[in-house]
């Protein structure tokens, strides 16, 4: 429909600004770190070094179960589409396109889900009883191979959201003097993590501040009892980033190219 497609095409001109602005932030920050390492003394280098398996080491579990995750979700659309095609298209046609964007926009709750063991249990036994029963079925491995673009689209999601993830933490946070702190203004995920390890917030609270920002109980509270030790008397918050350029550009692109521009699959 002419909604989904303006959707789509919103969507896909916010992607490409995000990919533009963020190689270009990352660009610089790799070229000053490239010279802080190059001023650095041996330990200092060493410990630079160091950093990478530590960070790989504390990561890589968590995201395998993503991804393991993400292609069961991928394969289990694949089959309800050819098993159901015609009842989901009465619904909505879920190409491959919407179907990248829905999973983009689910990604955190998702990825949080996917950490839970049960569920990563589940998924990778499922996962491991389908690639069984496709080379029972033809063990010349051709089945296998047509599945194995799943796992690329997966890894390909992954990767953009972790872009996106690195470019929001450059672009979409500020700080600002703790008394300027407002009702209806957002903080971070990292200091929602923070203030509940303070005890500052319980873990239900932080979960209950979404994007409607702070209340104006907790904007107290957190003036009356947050100190920040790096830089005392301010405070971390999200910038809201204006979606209406993306919408007018979606308009454009959808005019010209009369539906979806970039399609994928």
């Amino acid at each position: 429909s002419a909604a989904l497609a303006l959707l789509v095409n919103s969507y896909a001109a916010a992607f490409v600004w995000i990919s533009a602005d963020f190689l270009l932030r990352a660009g610089r920050r790799a070229a000053a770190r490239l010279r802080l390492f190059g001023k650095a003394d041996a330990s200092g280098r060493m410990a630079d070094l160091r950093a990478i398996p530590l960070w790989l080491s504390a990561n890589i579990f968590s995201w395998m179960k993503t991804f393991f995750g993400i292609v069961f979700i991928l394969l289990l659309v694949r089959l309800l589409r050819g098993w159901l095609r015609d009842e989901i298209e009465l619904v909505v046609h879920l190409n491959d396109t919407l179907l990248f964007l829905g999973l983009f926009l689910l990604f955190r709750p998702l990825h949080l889900l996917f950490q839970i063991r049960a569920v990563a249990v589940c998924i990778l036994a499922a996962l491991l009883g389908y690639l069984a029963w496709l080379y029972y079925s033809d063990p010349s491995g051709s089945l296998l191979l047509e599945k194995a673009d799943i796992g690329a689209w997966a890894l390909g999601l992954i990767i953009f959201r972790q872009i996106y993830s690195f470019w929001s933490d450059t672009v979409e946070v500020r700080r600002i003097p703790l008394e300027e702190l407002r009702a209806k203004m957002i903080i971070t995920e990292n200091l929602k993590r923070e203030l509940v390890t303070r005890e500052i917030l319980s873990q239900a609270e932080a979960a209950d501040i979404n994007v409607e920002g702070l209340s104006d109980e907790f904007a107290r509270r957190l003036k009356e009892q947050y100190v920040d030790e790096r830089e005392p008397g301010t405070i971390e918050i999200e910038n809201t980033i204006p979606f209406a350029p993306f919408i007018f550009a979606g308009i454009i692109i959808t005019a010209v190219a009369g539906g979806v521009l970039v399609k994928l699959g």
